[in-house]
């Protein structure tokens, strides 16, 4: 079986689709393969509904940012509260180098990275604690002695907590990738009994066919106010077409005729903006199965301003 080639919100919306059109034409499946029973629709919107409660890589992303940003919080407030230890530090030490190194006045600039970090507010609660009624005597409190372990500890619960959403994102991701080609198996066997069962039947092939490409990566195509121009040279009599308007901008014509065609005929489609796709046959938009010289794909912005739209072969 191929891999899916959408993503894994295009994967669920196809199928949808495809459930929805083999739950109207089950019989004609049934007919054709047998396995095709009330009983594989259930699994087929299982699959779907596994895939859809599954978190995307988005969510993934994002919660994985959560941790990160909560460990840089907490690496922050650690390093504030450092700063303020020195003040107090040198008020009760002002001449004891030794022990202001204790502290780490020597090699703080030195830390580089989070376990160093780590490493060092551990030991200066440590120190802290053994320096506590000096340091309370310069009036740093028993509350910022006592913080200065707290912050420790939260630093390493987040260290820790990012770090395991590391090997859980990798979990989630080859969860995510499972469901989605198991879904998208359904897909694939239903649209080549498709294919084969509506051969014939132009209608009911269109059904069954499949952007060749991600929906989301498709370029964005620009057309000027009162343009006309070709969106596909030379289609085939068997092409179908995915066309789609921009929702920012205004209905486009969208027909096929010779090459050379140079007027817009009456016939052309409208299509209006919209954050879906539209399917069209080549004999919808047009084609001339009489007509023996190559056939293009128009489109043709009425309109007084610049349009986007994207377009897709159907396969």
């Amino acid at each position: 079986m191929s891999k899916p080639k959408f993503s894994q919100a295009d994967t669920i919306a196809l199928a949808r689709r495809i459930h929805l059109f083999l739950t109207a034409d089950l019989v004609d499946f049934a007919a054709f393969d047998a396995s095709f029973t009330p009983t594989y629709l259930s699994q087929f919107n299982d699959a779907i509904i596994a895939a859809e409660n599954h978190p995307d890589d988005e969510t993934v992303v994002d919660i994985q940012t959560g941790y990160t940003a909560a460990l840089a919080d907490v690496e922050k407030r650690c390093r504030k509260a450092y700063q303020r230890l020195k003040v107090f530090v040198e008020k009760a030490f002002p001449t004891a180098r030794s022990i202001q190194n204790e502290f780490g006045f020597n090699d703080y600039g030195n830390i580089t990275n989070m376990a160093e970090l780590i490493k060092f507010m551990h030991r200066i609660a440590g120190t802290a604690n053994k320096y506590n009624n000096e340091l309370i005597a310069a009036f740093y409190t028993p509350a910022d002695i006592a913080g200065l372990t707290t912050l420790h500890n939260e630093l390493v619960t987040a260290q820790n907590e990012q770090e395991a959403y590391k090997s859980e994102r990798m979990r989630l991701t080859d969860l995510r990738d499972t469901l989605v080609n198991d879904l998208y198996a359904y897909i694939a066997y239903t649209i080549k009994v498709g294919k084969i069962i509506y051969e014939d039947n132009r209608a009911m092939y269109a059904r069954y066919l499949l952007p060749t490409a991600n929906a989301n990566s498709l370029p964005t195509l620009r057309i000027a106010a009162q343009a006309r121009e070709i969106v596909a040279a030379n289609v085939q009599e068997t092409d179908y077409y995915s066309l789609r308007v921009l929702v920012s901008g205004a209905a486009l014509q969208f027909y096929v005729a010779p090459n050379r065609s140079t007027s817009v005929p009456t016939t052309a489609v409208l299509v209006a903006p919209s954050t879906a796709s539209n399917d069209f046959s080549v004999q919808e938009l047009g084609f001339d199965a009489a007509y023996t010289g190559a056939q293009s794909l128009f489109v043709y912005n009425p309109n007084a301003g610049e349009v986007g739209y994207t377009s897709n072969v159907l396969s």
